[in-house]
């Protein structure tokens, strides 16, 4: 098994914007661009809910802009949704220890 970010490996994403700014959520890699060993990767990045609106480009207010793709309850993707956006594709995302917003990092391990 590769130790590397590939796709389908959960990882975390510290939010650069929005009202939880700073904080980490779940992602799941779908793109790993770090043929050089730079740990840029594509991300999905699950929200928690409207707790986190205007995350990376999120609508603060709905419905969302018409250049934000919005995934909601039960719906199929489109530019206009009533519902809060579940997730949100983040790119060119880098590695980061220190945990830096608009970074990914590693999930700790409960032992």
């Amino acid at each position: 098994m590769s130790e590397g970010p590939n796709q389908g490996r959960m990882v975390r994403y510290v939010l650069a914007s929005g009202r939880s700014a700073g904080q980490a959520r779940p992602a799941m890699v779908v793109r790993d661009w770090s043929e050089k060993g730079n740990g840029c990767v594509n991300l999905q990045v699950f929200l928690d809910g409207s707790n986190d609106a205007g995350a990376e480009g999120t609508p603060e207010v709905f419905p969302a802009p018409a250049n934000v793709v919005c995934y909601g309850a039960g719906e199929v993707p489109q530019s206009f949704s009533k519902y809060t956006p579940l997730t949100v594709w983040v790119t060119s995302a880098n590695y980061s220890e220190e945990k830096t917003p608009g970074t990914w990092h590693w999930p700790t391990i409960a032992r």
